[in-house]
């Protein structure tokens, strides 16, 4: 897990370039709350973020 800072991707790429990589969805909500501002966007970027599998994500992004 990495808050995307470009130090960790590239050695991320480098060392393990098969691995799969996550991002850490409170880091990802900072920057996403300075252009989708309000409640309703909050609910529903954590309802997204937090769906346990696949059809549940599709949903919440329906």
């Amino acid at each position: 897990m990495s808050d995307r800072q470009n130090g960790v991707i590239a050695t991320l790429e480098v060392h393990f370039p098969f691995a799969h990589r996550r991002y850490c969805a409170r880091h990802i909500y900072v920057n996403f709350k300075f252009t989708y501002k309000g409640n309703h966007y909050k609910k529903l970027f954590w309802t997204t973020a937090r769906s346990p599998n696949i059809y549940d994500f599709n949903a919440a992004m329906e």
